[in-house]
């Protein structure tokens, strides 16, 4: 079985197995930290829509992109990283 560190970083990179079995084994039932933040009523209607149809991906947006040129392949590498740390803002 996949460590819980394995499993976090599959489920932040899309992988709904993982999601599945972090879901299973209990993660997200622990307690809430003792800071808490008000939420939007965007962010509102997607826990809902989540807990309505857990498996449900239909609220992400997907997209492509075509690069052209010269790409910097480590900056490249590290756009997932820098999205992630800006989506909790």
């Amino acid at each position: 079985m996949p460590s819980l560190e394995d499993l976090k970083v599959r489920a932040r990179a899309g992988d709904a197995e993982a999601l599945r079995e972090l879901r299973a084994s209990g993660f997200f039932d622990q307690p809430a930290a003792l800071v808490s933040y008000p939420v939007s009523d965007a962010q509102r209607r997607l826990w809902v829509l989540d807990q309505m149809n857990p498996d449900s991906a239909a609220y992400n947006i997907p997209g492509a992109w075509t690069l052209r040129g010269h790409v910097e392949t480590p900056a490249l590498s590290m756009a997932p990283v820098w999205c992630d740390s800006t989506s909790a803002i």
